[in-house]
């Protein structure tokens, strides 16, 4: 067992893995939920690791503190998920693919679920077994600033995942979306936060020899995240969902970043208080293009602003067909597509009323460039 664990890193962790990963499968079987494997899939960070440094026979303080941080998140994702799954049924996603899968159920669940998550944990892993093979010289300041970025991920992950179970458990909460903590600056802080620390477990691998080979551990699980089984599974649950689309455009999804001033469609529910915006606005923007005013709502009290001119420019379904050049684009605009709106504007200025802050029949403004809101009857495509 001594020269087991003494051998290769990667063959020890190869190994500690499957068997994980089959003990794992039994149980889901007799428990006819493989979503158990969520809460597994941090315990198996922390038994691979621990398995590893068992056959190490320097013991260097690296490898100390990589078994330390990988244990400490390890454990606490794992209790988590526990917790969270307290007298639930299988998660959503597993359960359509048990649906999905039919007589491959098996095969595919072996495959796509078990073997697939036991290459990645061992592929995230990389820098650990790095540091197990050639732990490389004394601390110094990448080890430093690894700590304080897996500091930083972690309190993200582990904040936003409190924030996000506190706010489960409030009946009240039942269908909406937590818009508050960490979960108003990035719609996913424990994602971000998982991919931050795993960034800081790089950083002190470049201590061992080949260290810049582990960058395949951060780059992984951010790509997971970002665009496979994280975000994008996550998010085409709500798809559809006003107040989880109001959410979107308002929030950013995995950067923490200032919330935008939210644009609701006509009909969209107004998340703190229920009710359904009555009408929508449209900016009438004159040139020159300086101006940083916010939309101001038009004289009727009802009227919502839907944008603000921070480059950012309202969509087709906010306010109608306008120009090719803006038709169906997204929020953020290019230069090209604003100028162009001007053109368009200068050349149906006398089939429409002017805008306000300019006066009927002269090219540019009679006072200050502003950006403000007109009220304009609701648009064919909105939803309400």
């Amino acid at each position: 067992m001594e020269n087991f664990l003494a051998s290769s890193p990667w063959l020890v962790a190869s190994t500690a893995i499957a068997v994980s990963m089959a003990l794992t499968f039994a149980l889901a079987l007799r428990l006819r939920d493989n979503s158990i494997v969520d809460i597994a899939y941090g315990l198996i960070f922390v038994i691979v690791s621990a398995v590893t440094f068992a056959g190490s026979p320097t013991r260097h303080p690296r490898e100390i503190l990589l078994l330390v941080l990988v244990g400490l998140w390890g454990i606490r994702l794992a209790a988590h998920l526990a917790l969270r799954k307290r007298n639930e049924a299988e998660d959503f996603r597993y359960r359509a693919w048990r649906e999905s899968w039919g007589r491959w159920f098996l095969l595919r669940s072996v495959l796509q679920i078990y073997v697939l998550q036991g290459a990645v944990i061992l592929v995230v892993l990389t820098p650990v077994l790095l540091v197990r093979r050639d732990p490389g010289g004394a601390l110094g300041g990448l080890d430093f600033a690894g700590i304080g970025l897996w500091g930083l991920g972690f309190l993200f992950e582990a904040i936003g995942d409190g924030q996000l179970l506190a706010w489960k458990r409030d009946p009240k909460n039942r269908g909406r979306f937590i818009r508050h903590g960490l979960w108003r600056w990035t719609r996913h802080p424990n994602y971000f936060g998982e991919a931050t620390l795993w960034w800081g477990i790089f950083l002190i691998g470049l201590g061992a020899g080949g260290g810049t080979v582990g960058i395949v551990s951060p780059v992984t699980i951010g790509t997971l995240l970002l665009f496979v089984s994280g975000i994008p599974m996550l998010e085409r649950k709500w798809a559809g969902n006003p107040e989880f689309e109001a959410y979107q455009r308002a929030t950013s999804p995995f950067f923490p970043w200032f919330p935008k001033a939210e644009k609701r469609l006509a009909g969209d529910r107004d998340p703190l208080s229920g009710t359904r915006s009555p009408k929508i606005g449209r900016c009438a923007i004159t040139p020159p293009l300086r101006s940083t005013s916010s939309c101001r709502s038009a004289s009727s009290k009802d009227l919502q602003p839907v944008c603000m001119w921070d480059a950012t420019f309202p969509t087709h379904s906010e306010i109608g067909p306008l120009h090719p050049a803006v038709d169906r684009q997204p929020a953020r605009f290019h230069i090209l597509a604003v100028v162009e709106f001007f053109e368009w504007r200068l050349e149906t200025r006398g089939r429409e009323p002017d805008p306000p802050g300019r006066s009927a029949g002269s090219r540019w403004p009679t006072r200050e460039p502003r950006t403000t809101c007109a009220s304009l009857p609701r648009s064919r495509n909105a939803s309400g």
